[in-house]
């Protein structure tokens, strides 16, 4: 049982559901209740959400949805709740709006496919049968678990996973992979303000500029990448300052005011910023076409369940 908070777009579920029912009924081709393809409630309150979506077309839309799943089965009779709150939906709304074949390949990537392998010329998942690679069909993996939709449901950060994308995208050579999903993700779902993302932004900009200037972007990745707690961020900003003043900049990269009121505000996941922050970085090496062998590949990998804040 889906819930809709809006009545237009309640009005206009309905509306597709008994169109699409008159139609099979006149074409006889009903087979009954019409249903979803998805068996996994999670999935399907995503599925619900892109074609509310798509079939309103209105880029500023909000829903909170509730999707009740439950049985009758007598022996062991169970309902649950899932919510997908506003917010979800908004961020939702902006990227099939604006970045949609970005957006269905980063799902895509996410699900859990056993027994199968990725392919980033394709975006697709394969499996090896005797002798030939075969594409694994999107019915066969689309009520498995996908961590990006288990993430956004239960209000954790999914920027590690969209930094993933962006590094493996520059790694591959592929076009770059669109900034915007982060931005949508943190102004939407994060609230991170304006002034924070500017700021990051900054930093990640001179970041770039300090490791081209010394031919040596794998320093400041490495020092950016590897801190896996808050202090070791602290620690890596310190140096890019200290080297800026070093080399004469007239100006201070942040300055304290900055750095506490909007770079690590109360409450804020120091993580997020760094995630954030390096995405930033790998569009510019991109865009600036450095070389993927300057990359360090022995880079510890990061906890992202840590979320330490300053």
């Amino acid at each position: 049982l889906l819930q809709i908070q809006s009545v237009f777009t309640r009005r206009f579920v309905a509306r597709e559901i008994i169109d699409t029912n008159l139609d099979k009924l006149a074409k006889t081709i009903s087979d009954g209740i019409l249903q979803s393809e998805y068996k996994n409630p999670r999935n399907a309150l995503f599925g619900f959400a892109t074609k509310i979506i798509r079939m309103a077309d209105d880029e500023e839309a909000s829903e909170t949805l509730q999707l009740f799943h439950f049985t009758n089965f007598g022996a062991e009779p169970y309902c649950n709740l899932y919510t997908l709150p506003s917010p979800v939906f908004r961020f939702l709304n902006k990227v099939i709006h604006h970045q949609p074949e970005a957006w269905y390949n980063f799902v895509k990537r996410y699900y859990r496919v056993t027994k199968a392998s990725w392919d980033w010329d394709t975006q697709d998942w394969i499996m090896q049968e005797k002798y030939a690679h075969v594409k694994v069909d999107e019915g066969e993996y689309l009520n498995n678990f996908n961590v990006i939709y288990e993430r956004l449901l239960s209000g954790q950060s999914i920027l590690k996973h969209i930094l993933s994308m962006h590094k493996e995208y520059f790694l591959q050579q592929k076009e770059p992979f669109p900034l915007e999903i982060a931005i949508h993700y943190v102004t939407e779902v994060l609230h991170m303000d304006k002034k924070q993302l500017e700021l990051i932004k900054r930093i990640g900009d001179a970041v770039f500029d300090l490791a081209r200037k010394e031919n040596n972007f794998k320093k400041y990745l490495f020092l950016l990448e590897g801190a896996s707690r808050a202090y070791q961020l602290r620690g890596a900003l310190l140096k890019v300052i200290k080297e800026r003043y070093k080399n004469g900049e007239a100006e201070p990269l942040i300055r304290l005011d900055e750095y506490v009121d909007y770079l690590f505000p109360d409450g804020q996941s120091w993580g997020e910023v760094r995630d954030l922050m390096l995405i930033y970085l790998y569009e510019r090496l991109h865009e600036n076409n450095i070389a993927s062998a300057e990359i360090p590949e022995d880079i510890s990998p990061i906890d992202d369940e840590i979320n330490e804040t300053f």
